[in-house]
């Protein structure tokens, strides 16, 4: 039984009191006069009435009743009162026979109401016939009046409080996924978002990072990190051997040839020192040139090989260095430099080869810068000699650094005097002498020639 109906009975039984005992059923020629009529009657002229329904009176002997006024109704006739409107009900009008049930989002909170109420923003009421309004439960709203129902927060939205007009907008770095929802959820580590409102969060992209919760913002990676993938809580280190030069970084880079990097997390790559080099990409550590390899840069993939006549002796070289005076290096990439043989010698520093001894010199030790002329009355035949061979019994050599011996000449006997006149004789012992002369100058030529050779050192 609804409301209504038990408020109209209650309205009922009360107005059924009020009626005038005896007077239902009561012929009006019982009385004659005026005075004869009782409370809840009137003299109509021919006799006493019963009151119509809608009017009363608390009186006897009346000509008239009285209709009821505005908040009030009568709703049996001969009835000696009007009886207020009950709470949910209400009459604007006067001589009422019933009162009006509030329409469905009104209400009447008092009795003898002469109107009925709307119900105010933030509540509402479905029935008709109340006292008073619902509130918009927690989750739900409410924004005109006289509403018959409620609203639930749209997704983006919550209402922790009930009664109220409309809902809150989720704030950034949070969201409401789903309806009439009572509390806004906060974004969690890799999520973010950045506007009221809304009924999700954004994965963070990938290159970024979200690592706390509540967060409106992604941040980039740093220089020296990377993160390939999205909704990431914090980014990757560079691995040793790589770089990431950029924020907001999806992936990180080998150091190229040439450079290297032993550390996690860094920005960029070292270059190989001047002696050094690196020849894969990805390096973690440069390596030093090797003996007999040099490099004079910086930053190089490769080492060079010495050149022939030069050497590099230890690891790690910025430069080549000659072969010294009586060595030399026909290889490239050598790490030492070879002593003349004997029998040779080298020419200069940085020397590729070694030059052999020519006719007529030797050479008995290694490491020479030169050749010694043979001496006289020694000769060398041959190339590449270490050492020089006296003339055998009959030859002579009469200068130094001579390759053949010559037999030894007698010179003929004086002629016994045969009585040539003196004067032929003595020119005769000129001629002989001015030979003699000439043979002693041209052997003295011949040693200064040798001695200014290039065997001689």
């Amino acid at each position: 039984m609804s409301g209504y109906r038990v408020k109209v009975l209650l309205f009922a039984a009360i107005a059924s009191a009020a009626v005038t005992p005896g007077v239902v059923g009561r012929v009006a020629a019982e009385a004659v006069e005026p005075g004869d009529c009782l409370p809840g009657e009137y003299y109509d002229g021919g006799g006493c009435a019963p009151c119509p329904a809608g009017s009363f009176q608390p009186e006897s002997g009346q000509g008239s009743c009285v209709p009821a006024g505005a908040g009030y109704a009568v709703p049996m006739p001969g009835s000696i009162a009007a009886v207020a409107c009950a709470p949910g009900s209400y009459q604007p009008a006067a001589g009422g026979v019933a009162c009006l049930p509030a329409e469905p989002g009104h209400f009447v909170s008092g009795e003898a109401a002469v109107a009925q109420e709307a119900c105010p923003a933030g509540s509402y009421q479905p029935g008709a016939g109340e006292a008073a309004c619902v509130p918009a439960d927690a989750g739900h709203f409410v924004a005109d009046p006289a509403a018959t129902s409620q609203e639930p927060c749209v997704a983006g939205t919550y209402q922790p409080d009930p009664g109220q007009v409309g809902c809150r907008d989720a704030d950034p770095g949070h969201y409401v996924a789903g309806t009439a929802e009572v509390t806004q959820h906060p974004c969690t580590p890799g999520n973010f978002q950045p506007r009221a409102g809304e009924s999700f969060c954004r994965y963070a992209s990938a290159g970024h990072f979200v690592d706390r919760g509540r967060a409106s913002a992604q941040s980039a990676c740093p220089p020296g990190t990377y993160q390939p993938d999205s909704a990431g809580v914090a980014c990757m280190d560079a691995d040793p051997g790589h770089f990431v030069d950029s924020p907001g970084s999806i992936d990180q880079a080998e150091c190229p040839p040439g450079t290297y990097q032993p550390a996690s997390g860094a920005s960029g790559c070292l270059p190989a020192d001047a002696g050094s080099f690196v020849a894969a990409p990805g390096s973690v550590a440069q390596v030093g040139c090797a003996p007999g390899e040099y490099q004079p840069e910086a930053a190089a993939s490769g080492c060079l090989p010495a050149d022939p006549g030069r050497f590099v002796a230890a690891a790690g070289a910025v430069a080549q260095a000659p072969c010294p005076v009586g060595t030399f290096q026909e290889s490239p990439g050598s790490s030492g430099c070879l002593p003349a043989s004997p029998g040779h010698f080298t020419v200069g520093p940085g020397a590729t080869a070694e030059v052999a001894c020519a006719p007529g010199s030797y050479q008995p030790a290694a490491g020479a810068t030169g050749c010694i002329p043979a001496a006289a009355g020694f000769v060398v035949p041959g190339v590449a000699a270490v050492a020089q061979e006296p003339c055998p019994d009959g030859f002579e050599a009469p200068d130094p650094g001579l390759s053949v011996c010559s037999p030894i000449v007698t010179p003929p006997a004086p002629p016994e005097p045969s009585g040539l006149p003196r004067g032929v004789m003595w020119l005769l012992g000129m001629a002989i002498l001015v030979g003699a002369v000439g043979v002693g100058v041209t052997r003295q030529g011949s040693q200064r020639s040798w001695n200014e050779g290039p065997w001689r050192r």
